[in-house]
């Protein structure tokens, strides 16, 4: 999944926007404490996703995280 903001409605990244809404409180990430409890920081920090290696929506299935080698993204 990728997020486009095609006609630059944001005014910063997500990642900016994110991290305002941290600075703010977790209070704002209603379903996130719903699925995951207290959360620390480390669920709200940028990470990584193996793009290159989710080519088919049949992956998302998978229970185990992919090699590490697929985290090396060739975008």
């Amino acid at each position: 999944m990728r997020f486009l903001d095609s006609y630059q409605f944001l005014s910063t990244s997500l990642e900016e926007l994110v991290a305002l809404l941290v600075k703010a409180g977790t209070k704002h990430f209603a379903h996130t404490q719903k699925f995951l409890g207290t959360c620390d920081n480390l669920v709200f920090a940028k990470g990584v996703f193996p793009y290159s290696y989710m080519t088919v929506p049949k992956k998302f299935d998978e229970t185990q995280l992919p090699p590490i080698e697929s985290f090396r993204d060739t975008l």
